[in-house]
């Protein structure tokens, strides 16, 4: 079993365009995942993306397959089991004046698959500026993280204001500047 996984700060608007230029570029299935209130899951073709963007833009993550995907059950944990290999985009939720970490990644056993994966998350990270400083406010402490990833949008967003965070609560917080 392989995986693969970069975390990073990126604003709704870029994942959005990142999951289209992702779609169209590798030729790929696609659905969008809403977890709550209650699970639901669409395939959206190319051709629907812009017809779909509300859906889109109210899910919480992105499965992308090379082939169609199996059956949208009513269950998460059903569909993840019958759609193994996927290549996964977490949203970062947006909330008041704080912004959670994405993430792209997947755990395979297919290696021809899991080239393709590293081929598009590796494209992407090279667009990525990268170096944050870690702000653990619940231990106290500061460390700079060389290889913390984010977007220049994300950054302009921190420094008029916006909070970057790991998750909600984790109380991790990341300064998207060298000035600490």
């Amino acid at each position: 079993m392989s995986s693969i996984n970069l975390q990073f700060h990126a604003t709704k608007d870029e994942m959005i365009e990142l999951i289209k230029k992702t779609l169209v570029e590798f030729e790929l299935y696609m659905v969008a995942i809403k977890l709550s209130p209650k699970f639901h899951g669409e395939l959206i073709s190319i051709d629907e993306f812009e017809d779909k963007l509300n859906i889109i833009n109210e899910c919480d993550m992105v499965f992308f397959s090379i082939s169609r995907p199996n059956e949208i059950p009513n269950k998460y944990i059903k569909f993840l089991d019958n759609n193994k290999n996927s290549l996964v985009f977490h949203i970062g939720e947006k909330k008041n004046n704080i912004l959670v970490e994405s993430d792209i990644g997947t755990i395979t056993q297919d290696i021809e698959i899991l080239k393709l994966w590293k081929k598009i998350i590796n494209k992407y990270k090279k667009t990525l500026l990268k170096g944050a400083w870690v702000i653990n406010t619940k231990i106290g402490r500061k460390d700079f993280d060389k290889n913390h990833y984010y977007t220049a949008k994300a950054q302009k967003a921190f420094q008029d204001g916006l909070q970057m965070v790991q998750f909600l609560e984790s109380g991790i917080f990341f300064n998207l500047s060298n000035d600490l």
